[in-house]
């Protein structure tokens, strides 16, 4: 069977490229600002990854991998479900220091397109954090710091709520302070003392 003509670029390093580019203008990107970035034709995108909205979906896709897949790893060498939470929440704080695009997940969420896949991939992806804060919160209830009787999934939706707000705060420019205080103040009421 004959093979079509080799690729002349990297998908991966087309991929990154959108992401970066998506996680700048969000949804609304432009086509011509997403080919002079990722450095592709029209064709080469359109032959590669689809559409926009696939392209947009595979870059939201990627960007979850990227942030979510040391979490498991850090997660397990932390001394504890509650040092994890308290560094996984306050880290937002650290992003006053550099660029202000926030999280492109929950800019994602926060400005829904009208895209069934995308809907998808962003309840999924919400899904997965929420998953990962519950293992976390579950730990922290084995541990003592955490009421045992509490409905840790809850606790980690709460946690994914507060984790959109800080996320917000930052993108409005708040200080790492004000960041900080409003961290503090939910981390005091999931944690027993």
């Amino acid at each position: 069977m004959a093979r079509g003509r080799p690729l002349e670029f990297d998908p991966d390093t087309a991929l990154d490229a959108a992401m970066e580019t998506f996680w700048d203008f969000g949804y609304g990107a432009s086509l011509s600002t997403l080919l002079e970035r990722t450095g592709l034709s029209k064709s080469s995108l359109y032959q590669t990854f689809g559409s926009k909205d696939e392209l947009f979906a595979r870059s939201l896709t990627h960007y979850v991998d990227k942030c979510f897949a040391p979490m498991r790893q850090r997660l397990e060498e932390s001394p504890s479900g509650r040092a994890f939470l308290e560094g996984f929440v306050r880290a937002v704080a650290d992003e006053t220091r550099g660029s202000r695009r926030g999280c492109l997940l929950m800019n994602t969420a926060g400005a829904m397109p009208d895209d069934e896949p995308l809907q998808r991939v962003v309840k999924a992806s919400m899904k997965r954090l929420e998953g990962h804060l519950t293992d976390a919160v579950e730990r922290a209830q084995q541990e003592g710091d955490v009421d045992p009787a509490a409905n840790a999934r809850d606790h980690a939706r709460f946690l994914v709520a507060t984790l959109g707000g800080l996320k917000m705060l930052v993108r409005s420019g708040a200080s790492r302070g004000a960041v900080l205080r409003a961290a503090d103040i939910a981390l005091r009421g999931l944690f027993l003392e």
